[in-house]
């Protein structure tokens, strides 16, 4: 989200280093405190279940998901402006859409799969102004959960590989929204990551990976460090 992004910034991405740290389960969440109000709720946007949503002014935001219960429509995405949803729109080419970040303010990049797990190929679409384009297939990657844009042109993926193992794949942003996936990285012990967030500094660009992998008989949470992509 924007907002996240004016208060720890960002920057630029290529994997150089990852650190892998193991999570375990630490007891319930404390409630929050005081309750929280929802200011809205809006049905009327179809049959589709959202998965991601970002915003690159606090009047315009996109959400991302798939046509809920329907294994062979397309995934969708949802213009919101001013916290009211249009209809959703769908984009050919694609299954369902998990990920969603905007580093301009008319373009936004979503990622997902073609198809449902683990038939498909990983994907990533332009939408620029508000119309998507033709989706990128990456082959090598069965899905892509999340993206984070560090800048206005460079971004970073992060899903499961074909081989289910977790995974980065950088994207550039280039002249005419032309976008460039370069060369995706798997990371050992993951078998997959579900969201990504990057933080800016002077000198490097470190992002935050976060999924799970498989310990017999449960699941461990894992958070990997991407230093400069």
């Amino acid at each position: 989200m924007k907002s996240i992004k004016a208060l720890l910034g960002v920057s630029a991405l290529v994997v150089a280093s990852c650190a892998v740290v193991t999570l375990t389960a630490a007891g319930p969440a404390a409630a929050l405190t005081p309750p929280q109000t929802v200011a809205g709720v809006f049905p009327a946007i179809g049959s589709v279940d959202l998965n991601s949503v970002t915003c690159e002014s606090p009047r315009n935001c996109i959400a991302v998901g798939d046509s809920a219960y329907d294994q062979t429509s397309p995934g969708v995405f949802v213009p919101i402006v001013d916290t009211i949803p249009f209809p959703a729109e769908q984009v050919p080419g694609t299954h369902i859409l998990s990920g969603i970040d905007c580093p301009t303010a008319t373009l936004c990049i979503a990622v997902g799969s073609n198809a449902a797990a683990p038939l498909g190929d990983a994907v990533v679409v332009p939408i620029v102004n508000g119309v998507a384009g033709t989706p990128i297939v990456y082959s090598g990657g069965s899905s892509l959960g999340a993206i984070s844009c560090a800048t206005a042109s460079t971004c970073l993926a992060v899903g499961a590989s074909q081989t289910s193992v977790g995974f980065v794949l950088p994207i550039t942003v280039g002249a005419g929204n032309a976008l460039r996936l370069g060369t995706a990285r798997e990371v050992s012990g993951t078998r997959e990551f579900n969201a990504v967030q990057c933080v800016p500094s002077s000198a490097d660009t470190v992002c935050l990976a976060v999924g799970d992998q498989i310990v017999e008989p449960n699941f461990e949470g894992r958070v990997v460090t991407t230093v400069n992509g």
